[in-house]
């Protein structure tokens, strides 16, 4: 315990030392006027866009915004396509805390060391997971911008509901006495194939969607209701793991996060614009259309 919490110092000094190198925000530094600055953090930014051209469009937009109260902010969100929007968005972050990640998360070396598996020890194999989601991360930062936010959501919710009708179907077999020699493999596989799902689409793609779908003055109001919303179902998800499975049992459990997870998939086919390469005012029609 002393050497895992040395090493997580180090790493979060370390990108606390990153910050130092990152160039205030343009419309802050507009903010404060200081122009100059703001120029040249918007070629930081945005190299390929025009500094100058992209400074007098947000000082235009600080200007126009400047004199807003927080209350004409919330009542931006009586509009059609804000009010979808943050519909979309307490969906999305929703989704993300009852597809299983906490269950997973906090309970996988008990998850692994009740499945029968003889492939790792449980604690090694906690290590091995939780490394690939590390790699599925940065995988997930490669093929965001390519294959577009809806088809990655789609994959992730996809294999998570496969990883959890693996864990599920294993805990059944364990239940009804079944000899499980030749599935040995499976809990195993489940686990590793959930947290790399998990990570390439589930836990960016709805905060991708969240930078992108409301406007700048208002997008912190939205922040703040989706972080509430994730950490309301996180608590809601944590608690009721042991209650709910202690009521039901581990199959009906796994099983249960795997329907939520297939769920999404219609959701997102149905309801849910591409926000890739698009602007804002495109992505607020095809929420009107929706």
């Amino acid at each position: 315990m002393d050497v895992s919490a040395a090493v997580y110092i180090v790493a979060c000094i370390m990108v606390g030392m990153l910050f130092l190198w990152l160039p205030e925000s343009p419309h802050w530094l507009i903010k404060i006027k200081d122009y100059e600055r703001a120029r040249r953090s918007v070629g930081w930014y945005q190299p390929s866009n025009d500094p100058d051209q992209e400074v007098n469009v947000i000082k235009n937009f600080v200007a126009s915004t400047s004199c807003e109260s927080f209350r004409d902010k919330l009542r931006r969100f009586e509009s059609a396509p804000i009010r979808r929007a943050m519909l979309l968005i307490i969906i999305l972050f929703t989704f993300m805390q009852i597809t299983g990640l906490n269950t997973i998360i906090f309970y996988m070396e008990t998850i692994i060391r009740n499945s029968q598996q003889t492939l790792l020890e449980p604690s090694v194999a906690v290590i091995c997971v939780h490394s690939s989601g590390i790699l599925a991360t940065a995988l997930s930062m490669c093929l965001i911008d390519r294959c577009g936010r809806r088809f990655l959501l789609i994959v992730s919710s996809a294999g998570v509901a496969l990883s959890m009708a693996g864990l599920g179907g294993n805990s059944y077999l364990i239940n009804i006495g079944a000899d499980l020699t030749r599935l040995h493999w499976l809990p195993l596989v489940s686990v590793f194939l959930f947290i790399i799902s998990y990570f390439v689409g589930l836990m960016s793609v709805p905060s991708t969607v969240l930078g992108e779908i409301f406007p700048a003055d208002i997008k912190c109001v939205a922040g703040c209701v989706a972080s509430l919303v994730g950490a309301v179902w996180s608590f809601a998800a944590t608690r009721s793991f042991q209650p709910i499975k202690d009521a039901i049992g581990d199959t009906y459990v796994f099983w249960l996060h795997g329907i939520c997870a297939l769920l999404l998939i219609p959701y997102v086919c149905v309801f849910m614009p591409e926000t890739k390469g698009k602007s804002l005012q495109e992505i607020q029609n095809k929420l009107l259309r929706k």
